[in-house]
C-alpha cells in the first residue's frame, strides 16, 4: 500500500469520500475535494509523510 494511503486520517470512513463521490454532482465533489485535501494539508500526519518521504524512510502516522 501506498505511504500516503496508510494515514489514519486520511482513511477515516468517516469523511464519507466514496458517498460523495458517487452521489454528488461535479461543482459538490470539487468543492469538498479542495475543502478536504486544505484540512489534510494542515495535518501532523501529512508533515510526517512528507518528511519520511524526503528522508526516505517509513513514516510513523499518529493520526493527528
Amino acid at each position: 500500500m501506498h505511504r500516503a494511503m496508510r494515514s489514519a486520517i486520511s482513511n477515516d470512513p468517516r469523511n464519507g469520500w466514496l458517498r460523495r463521490t458517487t452521489y454528488g454532482d461535479l461543482e459538490e465533489i470539487g468543492g469538498w475535494v479542495s475543502g478536504t485535501l486544505g484540512k489534510l494539508f494542515q495535518t501532523e500526519d501529512h508533515r510526517e509523510g512528507v518528511k519520511s518521504f524526503l528522508e526516505k524512510r517509513e513514516p510513523v502516522f499518529k493520526g493527528r
